[in-house]
């Protein structure tokens, strides 16, 4: 995955467009799309996970990542409940 924890773009100003990418003032997290670290501060940084998986303990913060989740790890009870 593109997104760094931090070591690329230190000292980009927010949202400034260098070949590192887009760097979040508050975390550090870069970014290759400016909408990704829109979406990031958006619904990311700094919140807890929101979005619970019906089968297990996982949590998200986005809900695309629950159904990945999903899809990956419960494919068979997916799968069970598709069929009743």
């Amino acid at each position: 995955m593109w997104r760094s924890g931090g070591g690329l773009g230190k000292g980009l100003g927010s949202g400034s467009s260098n070949p590192e990418g887009f760097n979040c003032p508050a975390c550090g997290r870069v970014y290759k799309l400016k909408s990704s670290l829109r979406n990031h501060q958006k619904w990311e940084c700094g919140k807890e996970p929101q979005f619970q998986c019906p089968h297990c303990v996982y949590r998200a913060k986005q809900k695309m990542h629950i159904a990945r989740h999903m899809e990956r790890m419960h494919k068979e009870k997916i799968y069970k409940q598709e069929l009743v």
